[in-house]
């Protein structure tokens, strides 16, 4: 029997490890039993501080990572895209296309365009929306931090298939770093994020 570490998944792949990339990995690789932490990013120099920083077990730029098989099944995996959305759909379709088998989310603020890119290249049964109410000043993995997400609200954005099992280990995972899951409709969250990001607008005006 595979034991299954404490997050709730035994491989976590993080593509993009600037600020909350770079603390999700933080954050799980500082767990008791974690599971292993794989770190994916564009900037060479990322890639190398996130091991020199200690956040990864391993870390890749995107080309390098594809080469090395980290796309393809891995079926007790977790993939999170922590780019913006239009870069996550984009994801999305590379991971279809690598025929990539296990559990996927994101970060990112709106979640109906990366929901709908996530039912056309994988279905959405193994894919849970995520949005985490955590941030900084800073940016980039110079300002990550194992604690960002202590205490702050993740929202979760299953759809009606989301298969439940993969939801509960994502629920897991995200109550593992400290933070408080909120599961929201899609709709209804981009709905509340607009309003929201609206207020300052209104209020200049």
């Amino acid at each position: 029997m595979v034991s299954v570490s404490p997050a709730g998944f035994n491989s976590i792949t993080i593509v993009g490890v600037g600020l909350i990339g770079g603390s999700l990995a933080a954050a799980v690789h500082a767990l008791d039993g974690g599971p292993y932490v794989r770190g994916v990013d564009v900037d060479p120099g990322t890639v190398r501080r996130v091991l020199e920083r200690g956040f990864a077990d391993e870390a890749l730029t995107p080309d390098e990572a594809e080469a090395a098989g980290w796309f393809r099944g891995q079926d007790d995996g977790l993939i999170v895209l922590a780019t913006p959305a239009s870069i996550a759909e984009e994801w999305l379709v590379r991971l279809g296309d690598a025929g990539f088998a296990g559990t996927v989310t994101d970060v990112a603020s709106t979640k109906q365009g990366v929901l709908a890119a996530a039912q056309s290249a994988l279905g959405t049964g193994r894919f849970v929306g995520g949005h985490p109410m955590a941030g900084s000043e800073r940016s980039g993995i110079e300002a990550a931090s194992a604690d960002l997400f202590r205490g702050a609200y993740y929202v979760l954005t299953p759809s009606h298939d989301t298969d439940m099992s993969v939801f509960r280990k994502m629920h897991r995972l995200v109550t593992s770093i400290g933070a408080r899951a909120v599961t929201v409709d899609a709709v209804a969250h981009d709905e509340a994020v607009a309003v929201v990001s609206h207020v300052p607008h209104v209020a200049a005006a």
